[in-house]
């Protein structure tokens, strides 16, 4: 599908939370303010060095958590459109999604497996799943801590796992990307 007529319609969107990096970034300030501050009485250069040590100093650990939330931002953002997949750095049109894969998926779920009754009733499916092995869709090495990981089928990569806070939510997505919607019971 060209670029053109591809619908854009965000289905799922995941990201870094900008309250973690507004709290780092006031953190260093109030580091900045502080050491510019309390050094003030020693001269204008020593206040502007204490002001720009004090945060890369003192704020190793707030430097720290930074790198680990652009870290998340870049490699674990999820963005779902009815045409295409992005996680991280990778991005695959959804109809590469393996769709049985995926009903079985809400078929295990019990608040998808109502929604998706339809569906799951007129499409074939294996009695269990069986998952090979699955490195991480978008670049990461591996998920978050306590963040589960939702493993789906791809045509052209194999299994794969995505890094998610919401797995029913993100599932109920792509099975909408995937078919338009659940079908009628």
């Amino acid at each position: 599908m060209s670029r053109g007529t591809s619908d854009s319609t965000v289905l799922y969107r995941q990201r870094t939370g900008r309250v973690g990096f507004r709290l780092c970034y006031a953190l260093l300030g109030a580091l900045a303010l502080y050491g510019l501050l309390s050094s003030l009485d020693r001269g204008i250069g020593f206040a502007l060095l204490s002001a720009a040590l004090y945060p890369l100093t003192l704020g190793i650990p707030v430097l720290v958590a930074l790198g680990a939330l652009w870290s998340l931002d870049v490699y674990g953002a999820v963005t779902l459109t009815r045409d295409e997949l992005r996680v991280g750095r990778t991005t695959v049109p959804t109809s590469e999604l393996d769709l049985p894969d995926l009903l079985v998926q809400a078929r295990d779920t019990p608040g998808l497996a109502e929604r998706w009754a339809g569906s799951i009733a007129q499409t074939p499916l294996p009695p269990e799943r069986v998952v090979g092995q699955a490195s991480m869709l978008g670049g990461s090495y591996a998920s978050s801590y306590g963040s589960p990981a939702l493993t789906v089928g791809l045509a052209s990569l194999g299994w794969r796992r995505i890094d998610t806070r919401r797995p029913d939510e993100l599932l109920d997505a792509l099975l909408i990307a995937r078919t338009g919607g659940p079908a009628a019971v």
